[in-house]
């Protein structure tokens, strides 16, 4: 069957993690968690009732204090450890409500010796092959290609600062929001980046079928969704036409992706499935809206699926049409007061990503709308 992929069904897959992970510990406020979860909500972590931060805020000397330093923060029994842990938990709890839709495209390398620059190497035509050997015969070797593209690890970061008066006034009702928030960002940025060759590619309607590149919506069907299936496997044809093979996935706005996906099912309910066989070789379809953000006043927009349009994506080859490279997931760098701004405390979120998306191993689709 054809799953459905969806800010929404990711989250709530997080949310049901999340519950069995708490109903099989012992947190001392356990009934609290399972409450707020219950309600699809990720339980912030709180400050225990009475925490004051003041205490554990340690004064600057005078030569500190020469150096810019405006106070330290006293990491006393567990307390160090803990800050730490309730960072990173609000920072993951951002990224659990806005999941990482991408990753049912990309194949992703994470490793911390890769360049600045990464040569992206795909297997020669035909791929692998076993061949008979007769007696004293050749052994025919697949070949990496040489590399015909590279591309660069990017840089990326944002920065939470902790000013002077969230300790005056202890102001700690604050601190999760923005920690919550780089989460949010840091997969939306995430979705943008791995989708945006595939949004904004060249696509063309003209040529035969082995050049088309875009599918026109097929009028074939008693209704709305059988014309759905019908322009799903026009797009197929057309794609293996192009030797862009499955299983598939589609990429397309989240009321098209729900349309889609009740279409596939419904031929598949109906006792007649090889009526459209062409159900069985889409494994996900992936709703995708546009995100916006704020910062300083400034915002910020990642565009999804343009309406009535969807991305046929072939993963036949998948490991060499879509690659996405990490060096340094996201990481944490604590430190570096300023007096003049009267900021106690700066942390730094940074990552890098490089990405590569084989042109020719998407077919644009346009949905049917009566």
């Amino acid at each position: 069957m054809v799953k459905l992929v969806t800010k929404e069904t990711l989250l709530q897959e997080a949310i049901e993690n999340r519950k069995r992970r708490v109903e099989a510990g012992s947190h001392p406020e356990k009934d609290r968690l399972l409450r707020e979860l219950d309600n699809n909500l990720i339980p912030e972590w709180k400050f225990p009732n009475g925490f004051d931060i003041r205490e554990h805020i340690k004064e600057p000397s005078r030569e500190d204090r020469q150096r810019g330093v405006l106070a330290e923060l006293v990491s006393t029994g567990n307390f160090g450890a803990e800050w730490t842990q309730r960072e990173r938990y609000e920072i993951y709890a951002g990224r659990d409500m806005e999941p990482e839709l991408w990753r049912p495209i990309y194949v992703e390398t994470v490793n911390s010796s890769l360049p600045k620059v990464i040569p992206v190497h795909r297997l020669g035509p035909g791929g692998v092959v076993f061949t008979e050997i007769a007696e004293g015969g050749e052994v025919k070797f697949a070949e990496i290609l040489s590399s015909d593209f590279t591309v660069t690890l990017k840089d990326y970061a944002v920065g939470l600062k902790y000013t002077k008066e969230l300790v005056k006034y202890n102001q700690l009702w604050n601190v999760g929001i923005f920690q919550r928030q780089a989460g949010i960002a840091y997969n939306a940025i995430q979705n943008h980046l791995h989708f945006y060759p595939i949004l904004n590619g060249s696509y063309s309607t003209s040529g035969g079928i082995g050049t088309r590149t875009e599918t026109s919506a097929s009028s074939l069907g008693d209704n709305l969704y059988q014309k759905y299936v019908n322009t799903v496997g026009d797009a197929v044809d057309q794609a293996e036409a192009r030797n862009i093979y499955g299983p598939y996935v589609i990429l397309t706005g989240k009321s098209n992706a729900r349309a889609a996906a009740t279409a596939m099912m419904i031929t598949i309910q109906d006792g007649n499935p090889n009526k459209f066989p062409v159900t069985d070789q889409v494994n996900e379809i992936i709703g995708y809206n546009s995100w916006t953000g704020e910062m300083l006043g400034e915002t910020t927009t990642y565009d999804g699926v343009t309406d009535n349009v969807g991305y046929l994506i072939g993963l036949g080859t998948r490991a060499d049409d879509f690659q996405s490279y990490q060096n340094q997931g996201l990481e944490e760098t604590t430190g570096n007061p300023d007096v003049s701004r009267r900021i106690m405390e700066q942390t730094i979120l940074d990552w890098d990503r490089a990405l590569y998306m084989a042109p020719d191993a998407v077919q644009k689709i346009n949905w049917p709308t009566s």
